[in-house]
Order: structure tokens, then C-alpha cells, then sequence
């Protein structure tokens, strides 16, 4: 009996499963001849043989509950090293050809009962009950995004090797869900590569925003500059009745809104004026996308039942650079860090967070010898990899390090070998698919509220034109892929980052092999570099400044009429949000007549009557109408963002 299952075990699915030690340890080992000794029972178990310790590979189980004599608790190296061995007594024939579209939905519950237990999988009926979203992922390993953990299936009809990134890793509740996920996919939409959809579960009442949207009519009409002292009491009444819905995104949108509001109110030099418009916009396209349904499913566009913090298992995190930020504080600075770590199993980005306050001069190389936690250097970590056993994700997919668990943590070098441990959607060959993606992915106000929501690592093929641009203190290149689509990279000079510009210049006429970052759309996609892969890893925001000469050339900045108009919109409507629709002059309704004029002439006349209700509106507040007013500008705010992010 041929073992096609463990055939299907390459080294990255035993690394998933195992560790990548363990798999690099038992490839050594096999090589120098020093493997183990293997018969096959008839019913197909795999007795391995090894000195003193013998395993047995018995069909149907997952390989962490397989026998071995060492009594490991988890996958140890003799498992490992028995699938290798197998894989190479059949004559490296390798994973057999997966069936014609393989999809989790065919598992049958009963075998996944089977595997999990009846106990499990009675808390995964009740969960479906209650209802809950995912996001599948079609492919070679085809996986589920739910919102504790991801789901992965490395091999084909065989639910046992699942791999979830929850802490008990295999046999979980998760498995079920996400393989009741994929039915539901596959009923929707079967060719979509990715897919989000609602399982079980019946409406939820959208009672619970009602509190917040009338906290931010209010916010709309006073301003951030009207803003009183009672407001922390309204924000704590707004933000009860959502966390008792556990309706995770508009809890964090009202999060983000106070704190906004009172780093103006303490005059904080972090304060973003087109912030509160932004927050205030948002709140109103999740509660109005909710309300009416559409593509993106109630739960999905709320956070429903996204928990607030979860605790993962061993993780290996790969470093794709940082972003640094400083702003005064007092008489000193206070410096802002995020670090982005993959993860090469999941193809996910987590972020990890600090700030410090600085000195005026303490900025880039100088910050990178900071620690983000005992014995993780900011330098070492922003361009290498991280291994630990202590962290927590918070629904946002930030990184909390556990205070107990620290010394479970360690920071090594990484090769920068990005092609082969990541995946698409995260990893990125082809840029035309890239734009699609851009193009097609549902609007920011319906997405789910991550940091890392736009960061991908590409696979560079050639660079065309470098240049910067003294004026914007930018610096513009274009990168192609092997079919010569086009990627345009911007980088503006930032100073806590001095050197971040000099290093991404040199990097660009060094042959790169990949560059990560946060892309977004345009006439081409344009990224936000954070590393690029040569030789090395480099972290740009941490590289030491130089005197290189920065190239001139003819990569200059978009000049769209219509991209212009909309931002111009935007921008004063966002002034209105600042000052408070109830004190804007009649400077600001100028200002706004002629950005709705200039809407027109670029033919953008539904933003332009938007534009316009708001000041008709303005006219009937007089007489008491402040409600038709708030509806007015959050009507011409969403409507403006939306086809910004559609340019």
C-alpha cells in the first residue's frame, strides 16, 4: 500500500507541521546516510527505525499523535526524519498529482468527527449556530481565514494533516469551520480564488451603532476644536453597547476617533486635521454597507465576533522592514515604530509596535539600537527573522509580545529568500495580477481594520527609471516584472528615517531581487517600499544616512486633473469636520463651491452635487435641520474617498 499522503509531504509542509530544525536536521542526516531503517505494514503504517527509537507512521492520524517511542508531545524529529526517508525509498516520485479541483468541502463531517472528537465538534456546531465569517483562499494549499486563526490543508483529502495556527495547532474546532467555510464557498462563487463568506447564523440587529453614529453627528457638528469635556463620557456610552455586540471594527473606530480628539485637545503634534474625517466617513460606510448587505457579508464589514486579542503557538515570523515616525513631544521627540513580520506558513503580516521619547538628533541607525523587548534589537529584527512561543494577535493583527514569555523569543539573521517562503496574495510575480487585485478588492470602508492590510513583497525583474525629485524630496522608480508590467515606487524623505533614501537608491542600481511594501492603486500600482532584497535584507527606515548623489531623471509625480479635484474636495471637506460644520465660514463655503465647480469640469458631476447638498444643507441648518446637514457631508465624503481609491 502506497502512503500518497506522506508522498504529499515536501519539506515545507513537514516544516508547517514540525519545524524547520527538525526538517533540516533529518535532510542532513538522510544525506550523509544515516537514516533510518523502514518496513510497511499491510495496512499501510510506516515503521521507522532509528537506534533506539522507533516510530510508526499509522495512516489517518495527524503525524503530532503518531506513535514514537521518544514520547514527544509534538511532531519530533523521528517523525520528520521517517516521512523523508519514505518520500526517498520511493525513489523521489514526490507528491502525487492533486484531484481536479481540490476543495476542503469535500471532507465528510463524519470522518472529520472522527478525527476531532465529539466534543469538538459540538462546539463547532454551536459556533456555526451563532454564525461566523471566512475568508478562503483557493490554491495549492488551499486555506481559510477565520477570526482567531488561519486553517491550512497541506494535503489533499486528507484532513488530518490541517494545520491551524491557533495554540493547539491540529484537531481543533477551527478545522471544521473552515471546512463548512469552503462548502459555502463553493456554493457561492467555485472559481474565485478568494472568497469571503458568512456560514450559519441569522441577522444581528445593527441597534447597537446607533450610539456611535449620533456620537459622531455630534463630533461632525462641533468639530475636533468644539470638542467639550463631557465628550469622554459620550465615547465610553457609544463604546458600550458595541463591545457587548462584539462589533470589533466600529469598537476600534470609536477608539481612534477619541484618541484623534485628544491629541488635538493636548495640542499633540501628531494630530492629522483630515484624520476626524476620515474616522467619521468610515463609521458611516460600514454602518450604511451593513445595513444594506452586498458583496461583503454584515458580519464581515462589523468585525463580528472578532475577539480583541488571541494567543498563537510557535511562531517563525520573517521581518519585511519597518516604518519609523517622529513627532516633537515637550522639549524632546517621540518616535514611532512598526515592524512587519510574515508569516511564511499563513502568508500573513502582523505588526509589532513601539514608541520611545527620543532626543532631537536620535533618529534611523541611532533608533535601530533601541529594544523592542528584552534581547530583540530594533536594528537586528527590522532586517531578520523572529521565533517565538509568547505572542498574542490582536484583531488589527498587531503583535503583543507576552510579558511572562519573553525570554521565549529570539532574533536571528534571514537569507531574504522571500519567493520561496511566501505566497500570492502576499507574494506578487505578476504586477498586472497586482493591479487587478487593487482594482477589484472591495473599498477600504468595508475591509477588515488591519495594519498590514496592503503590504506585499515583490519579485523584481528589472528597474527602469530612478529619480528624485528635490521638490517633493521624493524619490520615484519603476520597477517591471519578467512580462514588463510596471510597479511605480515612491519614497519620500521622512527625518526620522534620514538614511531611508540613499539606501533604496543604491539598493535600486544593485540588481534587486524583491522589494516589499504598501501598494495601492494608480495607473500603475504604486508601492511604499520598506525593504529591498539584494545581497542582503535591507531595512530602509534604519540604514545609515550617506552622500550619495540621488539620481535626476524624468520620473515625475501623476498630474491627473481628477485625482486632483477629488483630493481638493476631500481636503475641504475635511476642514469642515475639523472646525465643526456648526463654526465653518463663509471662506470654507467658497472653498467648497468652487471644489464642486471644479468637479464638474472634470466630469465627476454626482460628487459635485454631493459637494453642493452640503452647502444647500448648511442653508437649512439655520432653520434646525442639522441632521440633513450630517447626512449631506457624509454623503459627499464617502462618495468622494470611494473614487479616489478607485483612481
Amino acid at each position: 500500500m502506497t502512503r500518497d499522503d506522506l508522498l504529499a509531504l515536501d519539506e515545507a509542509k513537514l516544516a508547517a507541521l514540525a519545524t524547520r530544525g527538525h526538517v533540516k536536521r533529518a535532510a542532513k542526516l538522510l544525506a550523509r546516510g544515516r537514516g533510518p531503517s523502514l518496513r510497511v505494514e499491510p495496512d499501510g503504517t510506516v515503521v521507522s527505525t532509528l537506534g533506539e527509537h522507533t516510530t510508526r507512521l499509522v495512516p489517518g492520524a495527524p503525524l503530532r499523535d503518531t506513535e514514537c517511542s521518544c514520547s514527544a508531545l509534538k511532531v519530533c524529529g523521528h517523525r520528520v526524519i521517517a516521512v523523508l526517508a519514505y518520500r526517498a525509498q520511493r525513489d523521489g516520485q514526490g507528491a502525487p498529482a492533486p484531484p481536479a479541483a481540490w476543495s476542503p468541502a469535500t471532507l465528510d463531517d463524519a470522518a472529520i468527527e472522527e478525527l476531532l472528537g465529539r466534543h469538538a465538534m459540538t462546539r463547532a456546531r454551536r459556533r456555526r449556530t451563532r454564525g461566523y465569517v471566512a475568508e478562503i483562499h483557493r490554491g495549492e494549499i488551499p486555506s481559510v481565514e477565520l477570526a482567531t486563526c488561519t486553517v491550512r490543508f497541506l494535503v489533499a483529502g486528507e484532513p488530518s494533516y490541517a494545520r491551524c495556527d491557533c495554540e493547539q495547532g491540529v484537531k481543533c474546532a477551527h478545522l471544521a469551520l473552515a471546512v463548512w467555510a469552503f462548502r459555502e464557498a463553493d456554493a457561492r462563487d467555485p472559481d474565485s480564488a478568494q472568497l469571503t463568506v458568512e456560514v450559519g447564523g441569522g441577522g444581528f440587529s445593527l441597534e447597537a451603532l446607533d450610539p456611535a453614529r449620533a456620537l459622531a453627528a455630534g463630533v461632525l457638528l462641533d468639530g475636533a476644536a468644539g470638542a467639550g469635556e463631557g465628550l469622554a463620557a459620550r465615547f465610553a456610552r457609544a463604546a458600550k453597547p458595541l463591545d457587548d455586540a462584539r462589533l470589533r471594527w466600529p469598537v476600534t473606530l470609536v477608539d481612534d476617533l477619541r484618541e484623534t480628539l485628544a491629541r488635538y485637545a493636548g495640542r499633540d503634534a501628531a494630530y492629522d486635521p483630515g484624520r476626524v474625517g476620515a474616522l467619521l466617513t468610515e463609521l458611516h460606510g460600514r454602518a450604511t454597507a451593513a445595513a444594506r448587505g452586498g458583496a461583503v457579508p454584515p458580519r464581515a464589514v462589523l468585525g463580528a465576533d472578532e475577539p480583541e486579542q488571541t494567543a498563537l503557538e510557535h511562531l517563525r515570523l520573517v521581518s519585511l522592514g519597518c516604518r519609523l515616525s517622529r513627532e516633537p513631544e515637550g522639549g524632546a521627540y517621540r518616535a514611532r515604530v512598526d515592524v512587519f513580520l510574515a508569516d511564511p506558513d499563513a502568508s500573513t503580516v502582523l505588526v509589532l509596535r513601539r514608541a520611545w521619547s527620543t532626543g532631537p538628533d536620535e533618529a534611523g541607525p541611532a533608533l535601530s539600537r533601541r529594544n523592542l523587548a528584552p534581547d530583540v534589537p530594533l536594528g537586528g529584527l527590522a532586517a531578520g527573522q523572529m521565533v517565538t512561543r509568547a505572542a498574542k494577535r490582536r484583531a488589527n493583527r498587531q503583535l503583543v509580545l507576552g510579558r511572562g514569555g519573553l525570554a521565549r523569543t529570539s532574533v536571528t539573521p534571514q537569507r531574504g529568500d522571500w519567493g520561496a517562503l511566501f505566497r500570492a496574495p502576499l507574494y506578487v510575480e505578476g504586477f498586472a495580477a497586482l493591479a487587478t487585485e487593487l482594482r477589484e478588492r472591495p473599498p477600504w470602508c468595508v475591509r477588515p481594520r488591519l495594519l498590514a492590510d496592503s503590504v506585499r513583497v515583490l519579485a523584481i525583474h528589472d528597474v527602469g527609471s530612478v529619480a528624485y525629485h528635490a521638490g517633493d524630496q521624493t524619490l520615484r522608480a519603476d520597477v517591471h516584472d519578467a512580462a514588463g508590467a510596471r510597479v511605480r515606487v515612491e519614497l519620500a524623505h521622512s527625518p526620522a528615517a534620514p538614511g531611508a533614501l540613499d539606501a533604496l537608491a543604491a539598493a535600486l542600481a544593485d540588481r534587486p531581487r524583491y522589494l516589499s511594501g504598501e501598494v495601492r492603486a494608480g495607473d500603475a500600482p504604486v508601492l511604499t517600499p520598506l525593504a529591498v532584497v539584494t545581497d542582503r535584507v535591507i531595512a530602509l527606515d534604519v540604514e545609515p544616512a550617506s552622500r550619495r548623489r540621488l539620481p535626476a531623471g524624468a520620473v515625475g509625480a501623476s498630474s491627473d486633473p481628477v485625482h486632483a479635484a477629488l483630493a481638493a474636495t476631500r481636503d475641504v471637506l475635511d476642514r469642515g469636520a475639523h472646525a465643526g460644520l456648526r463654526r465653518v465660514t463663509e471662506r470654507w463655503r467658497e472653498e467648497l463651491t468652487r471644489a464642486a465647480a471644479r468637479l464638474e469640469v472634470v466630469g465627476l458631476g454626482g460628487c459635485a452635487r454631493r459637494a453642493r447638498a452640503v452647502d444647500a444643507g448648511l442653508a437649512r441648518s439655520a432653520g434646525g435641520d442639522e441632521e440633513a446637514l450630517v447626512a449631506a457631508w457624509l454623503s459627499a465624503s464617502l462618495r468622494v474617498r470611494l473614487a479616489l481609491e478607485a483612481l
